[in-house]
């Protein structure tokens, strides 16, 4: 699912994580000792959510996925060792996907410009 927070929402979601513990895919991934800075290509609505990565490039693709929906940028902030509910990496995708509590986030601020929202073309 591409947008979790949206079935039960973020708060929910830190819950679950919190009682879980700090989760790692692949297991022995540890929790970082100090704050780290993170990527989300998302639209404006959505720049604060729980899914980060390490790697502005990996950002870039999913502003350009998310293009279809409204014009998106790719956000950065700063991760605080207690904001980081786990690191998920995907076989094959490059570094751990970032899973964070929304609300423990620095400023997010948006890095280069606004890209406009993109239109299928009918062929």
């Amino acid at each position: 699912m591409d947008w979790p927070e949206r079935v039960i929402g973020a708060d929910k979601w830190v819950r679950l994580f919190r009682a879980a513990g700090f989760l790692s895919i692949p297991y022995g991934l540890v929790r970082p000792d100090s704050a780290m800075t993170v990527f989300r290509g998302a639209t404006a609505k959505r720049r604060a959510g729980m899914s980060w990565t390490t790697d502005i490039g990996r950002a870039d693709q999913f502003r350009q996925r998310h293009s279809w929906h409204a014009p998106t940028a790719i956000y950065r902030t700063l991760a605080a060792p207690d904001a980081v509910l786990a690191l998920l990496e995907r076989r094959g995708e490059g570094p751990p996907e970032v899973v964070v509590n929304p609300r423990m986030l620095a400023a997010v601020e948006q890095v280069g410009p606004l890209h406009p929202q993109r239109f299928r073309q009918d062929g």
